[in-house]
């Protein structure tokens, strides 16, 4: 106050002036918002607003909440329903092939026709599902002989080219990961950073999946937490389901 009281009386001295009542006004414009602030918190109003807002924010996030969770189990429910399609379909393929699963490795042409008969009921589940992309890796590889070969896997990733809001049939799908010939033979685009095999050890969650020993197929879910896809700029959160074939033993996962 002694500031202003001050200001006031040098402005006095100096006789009446312009400045002297843009002073006196905003001095007075001070003192009726600290009255009303005074009045608003003695009578409680400011303290209602505060719990309205917090209570409308509260509801909005369980509303998100209740969202999210209800998204993450239909997304469950799609995953394992293809799982179990890829699985029959890799023990009709088998069969009529009339060779065992381990046979697959080293031969790239088998494992290029069983992509592309395992590419209906995962297109069909991309179509239907809220997701950027999905893929299956098997526990084979076209090339045993190459370095970390333990770590690679025939399958299929398809995505999304972009992420659009807009619905799926409006979306153009890419071949992220998989044989070329598959590719060709679907007539799919190969993104600019494509692979011919998945490599398992950059797949959060993917040694847990396969090792899956339980009865269960949904005991065998994980979701995990938020990661990088490689060579993108997109980071995304995956869940892994394994795929068993008619005994029950794991031949992968699905993503």
């Amino acid at each position: 106050m002694r500031p202003i009281r001050e200001a006031i009386q040098k402005k006095c001295a100096a006789g009446p002036s312009m400045g002297l009542r843009l002073l006196l006004y905003r001095f007075t414009m001070v003192l009726l918002m600290a009255a009303i602030l005074s009045t608003l918190m003695a009578t409680g109003v400011l303290s209602h607003l505060a719990h309205q807002l917090s209570g409308a924010l509260d509801i909005q996030q369980r509303n998100t909440y209740a969202a999210l969770d209800s998204q993450m189990d239909a997304l469950t429910a799609q995953s394992m329903a293809m799982s179990e399609k890829l699985g029959k379909e890799l023990d009709a393929f088998l069969a009529a092939k009339g060779i065992a699963f381990d046979e697959l490795n080293n031969d790239p042409d088998t494992i290029a026709e069983l992509e592309k008969r395992l590419y209906t009921p995962l297109s069909n589940t991309l179509g239907a599902a809220s997701c950027s992309g999905i893929f299956f890796g098997l526990n084979v590889t076209a090339n045993t002989s190459l370095p970390n070969a333990e770590d690679f896997r025939a399958g299929l990733y398809l995505r999304y080219s972009g992420l659009q809001p807009t619905v799926a049939s409006e979306q153009n799908v890419i071949c992220f990961r998989g044989a070329a010939k598959t590719a060709r033979s679907l007539q799919l685009q190969m993104h600019n950073r494509w692979n011919p095999e998945l490599n398992a050890a950059l797949i959060p969650g993917s040694d847990q999946v396969t090792a899956y020993q339980g009865a269960r197929l949904a005991d065998g879910c994980l979701w995990t937490k938020r990661t990088e896809l490689l060579d993108t700029w997109e980071q995304v959160m995956l869940l892994c389901v394994p795929i068993l074939d008619g005994g029950g033993t794991v031949r992968g996962f699905a993503v």
